[in-house]
């Protein structure tokens, strides 16, 4: 599908969902002044987001992010607790430094509130319910009880995944036998 804006949009059998822009219609930058070429939606519900310059950034919908310079091969994941790892090419991971994290609990709602000091921010809700917002403004929305994930950032369409439905659809594209119905009555 290619709108107006010069945004297309393509589907896998796979699951993902590949989303860019045919010509430099997006004027948003990436980190670094990073030119964004395009955004992969993988059927585990991560945004990978492909630079011009040949590296890319991956947001994961638990609020990790892992960036890799393709130049250097050098990859650098940011976890949730805090913590920057580091690998070379060849090389081993090791942790660089660990950034300060800011917890608090709503007392309405009971949430935990985690701020990462690279502005992440992840909200966890005791039913298991988690909403991400990563750095560029992409937001990552988990129901657990509807196994649902929401995923959304300005100047993109949001993408809604049925998780359950998803891990049916990439065990079939793996070969394996699937239920046709989410009840699971009859395979093919």
């Amino acid at each position: 599908h290619t709108f107006p804006s010069g945004l297309c949009v393509e589907h896998s059998s796979a699951g993902e969902v590949t989303m860019r822009y045919l010509a430099k219609c997006r004027r948003s930058l990436g980190p670094g002044g990073r030119e964004e070429l395009r955004r992969v939606v993988t059927s585990l519900g991560c945004i990978t987001i492909y630079w011009r310059s040949g590296g890319y950034r991956i947001l994961f919908p638990q609020g990790g992010v892992l960036d890799v310079d393709k130049p250097s091969e050098t990859r650098r994941f940011c976890a949730v607790d805090g913590v920057l790892w580091e690998k070379h090419s060849g090389g081993d991971w090791t942790a660089v430094r660990k950034d300060p994290v800011v917890e608090v609990t709503d007392p309405g709602t009971a949430a935990t509130i985690r701020t990462l000091d690279s502005g992440i921010c992840i909200v966890t809700y005791p039913s298991g319910d988690r909403a991400v917002r990563h750095t560029d403004g992409t937001a990552m929305t988990f129901c657990k009880r509807s196994d649902l994930l929401l995923l959304s950032a300005r100047g993109f369409p949001p993408v809604e995944m049925d998780m359950a439905v998803q891990a049916q659809a990439v065990q079939h594209v793996h070969g394996g036998k699937t239920s046709i119905s989410k009840a699971g009555k009859q395979a093919r």
